[in-house]
């Protein structure tokens, strides 16, 4: 990941590489205790929270929707 971002940034920017990087944005099916390798990128940021025994982004999505185009041209 790239280490320029911080903090509220890196927060709204991590809905797109768990989409088109990791594959790992749905987790709704793995709850921490049965599949901690698919949480062990997410550790790693501190911008996820615990919620009923998952991790979720504790940002909105809104951000990241303005940033899909360039990040998709980008790609």
């Amino acid at each position: 990941m790239n280490k320029s971002l911080q903090s509220d940034g890196l927060g709204y920017y991590d809905y797109l590489p768990s989409i088109f990087f990791y594959q790992d944005f749905v987790r709704k099916n793995d709850p921490i205790q049965e599949n901690p390798n698919l949480y062990k990128r997410i550790h790693k940021t501190g911008i996820y929270v615990d919620h009923n025994n998952y991790k979720v982004n504790k940002f909105a999505v809104g951000t990241a929707l303005l940033q899909l185009p360039f990040f998709t041209v980008a790609y």
